[in-house]
C-alpha cells in the first residue's frame, strides 16, 4: 500500500493533470472553480498539501471573487441596458397613444381601443420590470453563493491543513 505522502503526491499529480497544469503552484484564477470542485474528493492530506503549496492563496481567492463579481456586474449592466430599451419602447408607445389623443375628439370605439392599448402597455411594462428585477436578484444571489462557497472551501482547507500539521507534530 502507498505511504500517505506518496498517495498525496499522486493525488496532486492527478489534480494537476485534470486542471491542465504543470504544477499546482501555477493555478490561475480562471481554474479555481474547477480546483474547488476537485478538492473535496481528495484525501485530507493531499488537500492540505495542495492548499499549502499555493504561493499567493489570498490573491487567488480574491481574484476569483473579483472575477465572479465582474461577471455579475457585466450581466447586470447588460440587464440594465435591456431594461432601458424596454422602457424606451414603452415611452414611444405612450407617445403614440398621446398622438392619437391629440387628433381630436375620439369616437367611443377609438376610446375603448386606446384604453385597451393603455392597459396592455401598463401590464407589459410591469411584467418586464418584474422579470428584470428577478433576473438581477438571481444574479446577485449567485455571486453571494459563489463567494460563500469559496469561503467554505478556504476555511475547510485551512482547517484540514492545520489539523494535518497538528497530527504530524503529535
Amino acid at each position: 500500500m502507498d505511504q500517505p505522502d506518496e498517495q498525496a503526491s499522486d493525488e496532486q499529480k492527478e489534480l494537476e493533470e485534470k486542471l491542465g497544469l504543470e504544477s499546482i503552484r501555477e493555478l490561475p484564477v480562471e481554474k479555481l472553480p474547477m480546483f474547488l470542485q476537485e478538492l473535496p474528493s481528495m484525501s485530507k492530506e493531499a488537500a492540505a498539501a495542495v492548499v499549502a503549496s499555493l504561493p499567493d492563496f489570498e490573491g487567488l481567492v480574491k481574484g476569483s471573487l473579483d472575477r465572479v463579481q465582474a461577471g455579475a456586474n457585466s450581466v447586470l449592466k447588460a440587464n440594465w441596458k435591456s431594461q432601458k430599451k424596454v422602457h424606451s419602447s414603452f415611452a414611444e408607445y405612450r407617445r403614440m397613444i398621446d398622438r392619437e389623443l391629440e387628433k381630436g375628439p375620439l369616437e367611443l370605439d377609438d376610446r375603448l381601443r386606446l384604453l385597451g392599448l393603455v392597459k396592455e402597455a401598463i401590464e407589459l411594462e410591469a411584467k418586464m420590470n418584474e422579470k428584470h428585477q428577478s433576473f438581477a436578484l438571481a444574479t446577485v444571489k449567485t455571486v453571494a453563493m459563489a463567494g460563500a462557497a469559496v469561503g467554505v472551501v478556504v476555511v475547510a482547507s485551512a482547517a484540514a491543513l492545520i489539523s494535518n500539521q497538528t497530527d504530524n507534530k503529535a
